[in-house]
């Protein structure tokens, strides 16, 4: 084990500053929140920066094994995010939120091995113990470069790498899996209720595609003049949900290490000691960049400032199918250029079309086992990056032998 500063195997960057004004065609930007979706930056969906800002931006351009910190982030929820751009495909750059770090050489430091240390515990507390600021969380280069890690050989960092990437792996499986089942989730909800097709092929004389007959006789087999479905009508989400402000005294700063899953504007971003509700709901971002994006929340969970929960308080709207109902930025009133946001009384006011004889009712028994596999999932994953950030250490200290720690791994695959 031989012991380097991060500034003697590896080099800085500090990213760009640029204005909403320069957003457009041109290069794709990591940014703070492309950091959260794992071992590597999440590179789907990003804003771009018009080529012509930039007077050198090749100087910003990414590769493989780039290493990302979070340079500036509110400290409780992000402090120390790390993640490693993988799979470039195209020329991007990254914001001034992030410092950048690329390794000297790669035949000596293995960047998997490196972002996999970066990313633990031990540093995540070391980066927040290093940081200026008081709430908000300030990295800089120079203070960066002062990190000590405790490098193996190259050999032995290719065979740690290899048996936490079995982990990571399977959490990634996990993950599009769930992404899958909610598309489909969704794909039957939208045949349903937006495009109406059991009350078309019933109009039709036909019988609905894969559907069975008790579910297709709740389905009319006519239109009214509204355009809607005999029987169906819009009813206001005051009318049908139980809908308030998140927790308004609450933000991130009070979110701890480990607790119950806690939801901000952002999203499920971090925990808290307690928990306000024990059931099925949703949570509404309703200010900031993610304003209008909703989440299901399951379990033992809480929502603080700037959002807005809400779940079903009619029999015939089920809380899952008023997610997919009003899921999508899209469906909500969003005021604000600068700074977007949602009053509650906009949400209360909000329509969305309600069946009036359990086709919402069936539609959750049948998409309602696609959540409990993603529920399972989520488990899962929480499991294995428990074990992935147990078996680090252990492997560094040799406490534990790559081979028991195979054995650890193929055993909670």
């Amino acid at each position: 084990m031989t012991e380097f500063t991060l500034s003697e195997i590896g080099e800085f960057k500090n990213g760009a500053n640029f204005s909403l004004e320069d957003y457009g065609e041109g290069y794709p930007i990591i940014n703070n929140k492309q950091l959260y979706s794992g071992r590597y930056v999440s590179l789907f969906n990003l804003e771009r920066l018009k080529k012509n800002v930039l007077r050198s931006p090749e100087k910003l351009f990414l590769i493989n094994g780039d290493i990302m910190f979070a340079r500036s982030s509110v400290k409780a929820a992000g402090a120390g995010q790390v993640a490693m751009v993988w799979d470039v495909k195209e020329k991007m750059i990254f914001s001034g939120f992030i410092i950048r770090y690329r390794i000297k050489d790669k035949s000596v430091v293995d960047c998997h091995y490196l972002n996999y240390l970066l990313r633990s515990p031990k540093y995540k507390e070391k980066f927040v113990r290093i940081a200026s600021g008081t709430a908000i969380f300030n990295l800089s280069q120079s203070l960066l470069g002062n990190v000590k890690v405790d490098l193996p050989s190259y050999a032995e960092q290719k065979s740690i790498t290899s048996v936490l990437g079995a982990l990571d792996d399977k959490i990634e499986n996990n993950n599009r899996m769930n992404e899958t089942l909610e598309e489909m989730a969704y794909t039957i909800y939208k045949s349903w209720f937006v495009e109406f097709d059991p009350v078309h092929a019933k109009v039709a004389g036909k019988a609905p595609s894969h559907m069975d007959i008790k579910t297709s006789n709740l389905f009319p087999n006519s239109f009214g003049e509204d355009g809607l479905p005999v029987g169906w009508q819009y009813k206001k989400l005051e009318d049908i949900s139980d809908l308030s402000w998140g927790d308004l005294k609450t933000t991130k700063k009070s979110y701890v290490e480990t607790g119950f899953d806690a939801y901000s504007a952002s999203g499920k971003d971090g925990k808290l000691p307690y928990f306000d509700f024990e059931k099925l709901g949703i949570v509404l971002s309703a200010i900031g960049a993610n304003c209008g994006n909703t989440w299901l929340a399951r379990g033992k969970w809480s929502c603080i400032k700037n959002t807005i929960r809400f779940w079903s308080k009619y029999d015939l709207t089920p809380t899952i199918f008023l997610y997919h109902a009003t899921k999508g930025n899209n469906f909500w009133p969003i005021r604000g250029s600068a700074q977007p946001f949602i009053s509650q009384g906009d949400a209360r006011s909000q329509k969305i079309i309600v069946p009036a004889n359990g086709e919402a009712i069936s539609f959750e028994k049948i998409v309602g086992d696609f959540y409990e596999k993603i529920s399972a999932n989520e488990q899962e994953n929480q499991t294995l990056a428990k074990l992935r950030d147990t078996l680090l250490p252990k492997l560094m200290s040799g406490e534990i032998s790559l081979r028991d720690a195979e054995h650890e791994v193929e055993a909670a695959l």
